[in-house]
């Protein structure tokens, strides 16, 4: 009976742990792997260059060309009226209005309510 040799062998434990390497691979160790130190500083200089204001492309009598413009969040004015905005939601899943009032969401939620309805009174 081979099989009862077999399951009586017993195998060494240190010889398996030997060839078995246990890897953490939790989430929080993804992407941390040592970095060489070659590696790191290179890294270092590259994110100091970078976090720092780009350099100003200037003409030949020392003047600007380009400047950068403030960030602008300009107030979005909706062809449609609250009162149409709101009964959009009303109408059925295949009706166009259902779908204009969506996407009239979708631009409030875009632009943080900084958006002005069509006045109701025409």
């Amino acid at each position: 009976m081979p099989e009862t040799r077999e399951r009586d062998k017993e195998i060494p434990s240190s010889s398996l742990e030997s060839q078995i390497k246990i890897v953490d691979i939790g989430r929080e160790n993804i992407g941390r792997e040592p970095i060489p130190r070659e590696i790191s500083t290179w890294m270092d200089k590259f994110e100091q260059a970078s976090s720092s204001n780009p350099p100003q492309v200037s003409d030949a009598s020392g003047q600007p060309l380009l400047t950068s413009s403030p960030p602008s969040n300009p107030k979005v004015s909706l062809p449609v009226t609250r009162n149409t905005f709101i009964a959009g939601f009303k109408k059925s899943f295949e009706d166009a209005g259902f779908w204009l009032s969506t996407q009239i969401f979708r631009l409030i939620k875009i632009k943080k309510g900084n958006v002005t309805f069509k006045s109701d009174v025409t």
